[in-house]
């Protein structure tokens, strides 16, 4: 089964450059979670998949949490705390995005997609 949570917001002091980690920027996470499970065979129980709240409060704490220049290490971070604490999951894919980096010209946003599975 896939589960996606996608655009969650975050506003936080991440970045290369000083005046990031001092004036915060806007994020955007996409969270793409797999599982053994046959929809068909669960029943209407929250504990037999995933919380999708409790995998929200995951990427909360690392997108709150210590400032770090990379989006590399924010994704790392996310996809391994996502296989420690989000039971069934097996295989998870997530996108961090910076929305309007600092760059000499015009640019939506920059993103790092990566990947770990157990």
């Amino acid at each position: 089964m896939k589960i996606a949570i996608e655009k969650m917001s975050f506003f936080a002091p991440h970045g290369v450059f000083d005046h990031e980690r001092v004036e915060g920027n806007k994020f955007e996470v996409d969270m793409y979670l797999e599982t053994p499970l046959n929809p068909l065979l669960l029943g209407d129980n929250l504990e037999e998949t995933v919380d999708y709240a409790e995998a929200f409060q995951l990427v909360q704490e690392v997108m709150e949490g210590e400032s770090v220049k990379l989006l590399e290490t924010l994704a790392g971070r996310i996809l391994k705390l996502a296989l420690e604490r989000l039971h069934p999951v097996q295989k998870v894919r997530v996108r961090v995005a910076k929305l309007s980096p600092p760059l000499d010209g015009k640019c939506e946003r920059t993103f790092v997609e990566a990947e770990l599975q157990k």
